[in-house]
């Protein structure tokens, strides 16, 4: 994936009378990466401070982790920041969570301090 940085570089590039080519050249992209990131729109601000494109649908599967979840998930890292994952997983399952042991690993180490 193209980073958002690169994206606003095509995008100035462009405004500057840069032909394609050249633009594909600096920016180490293909043509045709150069000529569809130009049908987007530029990157805002909140594109850059976030590092991806708004508006653009996340890949993957969705997560099966709702709300309140979530919320349980960062109250037990309060508690006891050095829980493992397995444990916060056991917890959840004995409640229908069905999700598996990576999803939960990746929903913990979104929110366990540093």
């Amino acid at each position: 994936m193209i980073d958002v940085m690169t994206r606003l570089k095509v995008h100035f590039m462009a405004m500057g009378g840069a032909s394609h080519e050249r633009i594909a050249t600096s920016c180490e992209v293909g043509v045709r990466s150069v000529e569809r990131i130009l049908t987007e729109p530029v990157p805002t601000r909140d594109d850059l401070a976030s590092g991806e494109p708004a508006g653009r649908p996340r890949r993957g599967r969705p997560s099966k982790a709702d709300d309140a979840l979530v919320a349980w998930v960062q109250a037990q890292l309060a508690d006891d920041p050095r829980v493992l994952a397995t444990e916060v997983l056991r917890r959840p399952r004995a409640e229908g969570y069905s999700g598996g042991r990576s999803a939960m690993s990746a929903l913990v180490r979104r929110f366990r301090r540093r």
